[in-house]
């Protein structure tokens, strides 16, 4: 198993490793948003949200064995166990880690600003960028860090500059109306 790695402190072996992977892939970069957190939660979910998490763990499994690169957006208290986790499902797969505070996709305060790790990602080669993860709330007009971890990535992400597109990837997160 290779070991885990944040998006600013990678080895130089693993960055040109990953770079290759997105050359590959045309510049297409996956980003998980905390993938587990419907397991880890202690709240209590409604049964339309409990009833998508079957479909959201497929199509998790089917994304780990793409051949897309990952970048995964966690909570820093459970990088360890995030990446434990996927490393179960699929040993081999390239994945950098990105550390947000606890519960939310707000980046945490080692990660810096969006703007550098937008400047990073597109330095490792990323041209267009596939979100997936828990919760997406499109139609939300609430609170932006309440269960909806998903928009606030994309939105962090977004830079036409530097990426041709940013999509969330429809059948791979887990919707939540609030």
């Amino acid at each position: 198993m290779t070991p885990m790695h944040e998006l600013f402190d990678l080895p130089p072996g693993h960055a040109e490793k990953f770079s290759k992977m997105l050359e590959k892939n045309k510049g297409k970069l996956g980003v998980l948003v905390h993938p587990f957190f419907h397991e880890e939660s202690s709240l209590k979910f409604e049964k339309p949200v409990q009833k998508q998490v079957p479909a959201y763990q497929k199509a998790l499994k089917r994304l780990l064995k793409s051949s897309l690169p990952l970048v995964v957006f966690e909570e820093q208290h459970k990088l360890q166990s995030t990446y434990t986790k996927l490393k179960k499902l699929e040993p081999d797969k390239p994945v950098i880690f990105i550390s947000t505070l606890s519960s939310t996709s707000m980046l945490a305060e080692k990660t810096g600003d969006w703007k550098k790790v937008q400047r990073a990602l597109h330095r490792l080669g990323a041209r267009s960028i596939y979100v997936a993860g828990e919760f997406h709330n499109p139609q939300s007009h609430g609170n932006l860090f309440h269960m909806r971890c998903v928009d606030f990535v994309k939105d962090g992400l977004r830079n036409e500059s530097l990426f041709k597109r940013i999509h969330v990837l429809p059948r791979m997160v887990v919707r939540r109306r609030l």
